[in-house]
């Protein structure tokens, strides 16, 4: 998983399609296939928000990630753990019902990066209360 901006659109005259472009979603697709399998991997920017929402990270390490790393070094990257924090297994309790018995799943991690996105939108319209600096990009 990766979050951050990204370009949608249609493409295709014949079979028109609906598609996502950008540096956040080739990064994404690198956390996948640099991964292991059955572990969900992060880089860094994501792991700030979700340890923000008591999710528990492990490190990883420094990884070269084609197409970043070149330009940016190699990326710091961490694996969610199956188990959360006792404060982000109440709020999530809460705002599902209960159904996750407790339980991460790939929804609940996506849900809780959706919500941190609006909250930093809302930050943004009040006039970046609140937010850090992002880095520049090369």
């Amino acid at each position: 998983i990766a979050h951050g901006p990204v370009i949608a659109g249609v493409i295709g005259a014949t079979k028109p399609q609906y598609d996502i472009w950008g540096s956040t979603v080739n990064l994404a697709s690198r956390m996948d296939s640099t991964g292991v399998s059955g572990r969900i991997q992060v880089p860094e920017a994501t792991r700030r928000i979700l340890s923000e929402w008591g999710f528990v990270l492990e490190l990883r390490g420094e990884i070269f990630i084609k197409g970043v790393s070149e330009c940016q070094g190699n990326v710091r990257t961490y694996f969610i753990r199956t188990t959360r924090s006792k404060r982000a297994s109440v709020a999530a309790e809460r705002n599902q019902g209960g159904r996750t018995g407790g339980r991460m799943t790939l929804a609940g991690v996506v849900h809780v990066l959706i919500q941190a996105r609006h909250k930093e939108k809302m930050r943004e319209a009040n006039g970046n209360f609140g937010l850090t600096p992002r880095k520049l990009q090369c």
